[in-house]
């Protein structure tokens, strides 16, 4: 678990105008890997990304990202090829798919900003194992 922000970032992927953060991710053997944001810690709407590359270089592919219209930030990949990939939080910018009443309801994380203070959850699970543990990556 980390806290981060990403106030003041700049922007690897998706809108220009959002900074994001960046944690590089070592998978050691086939895993079941979960990240969220979605915490009482967290003060924005998040969305997450994993990529198996540095987002913004042409020829990194999105392995797993947050469903449109989730209200937190959060993605499930099997991750079957070891490796390093590159997981990114963003804020989500107020426009069309996001409506005022998705806030004031509490259906989404956040008073609409674009950006602020995370706490950023990674678990991994063996595909063997029966249980979800903290230890994808530490070798």
């Amino acid at each position: 678990m980390v806290l981060g922000h990403t106030l003041g970032f700049p922007s690897w992927s998706g809108d220009p105008n959002l900074g994001d953060r960046v944690y590089a991710l070592t998978i050691w053997e086939p895993t079941t890997l979960a990240a969220s944001t979605c915490s009482s810690q967290t003060d924005f709407t998040t969305t997450l990304g994993l990529y198996d590359g540095w987002p913004q270089f042409n020829g990194s592919n999105v392995v797993a990202s947050t469903p449109k219209g989730a209200p937190c930030g959060f993605l499930v990949a099997e991750m079957t090829v070891p490796g390093t990939y590159f997981l990114l939080v963003e804020g989500i910018a107020r426009d069309d798919d996001v409506e005022d009443d998705d806030y004031e309801s509490g259906t989404l994380v956040g008073n609409g900003a674009t950006a602020g203070v995370f706490e950023l959850s990674v678990l991994c699970r063996d595909l063997h194992a029966p249980t979800l543990n903290e230890s994808c990556a530490y070798r």
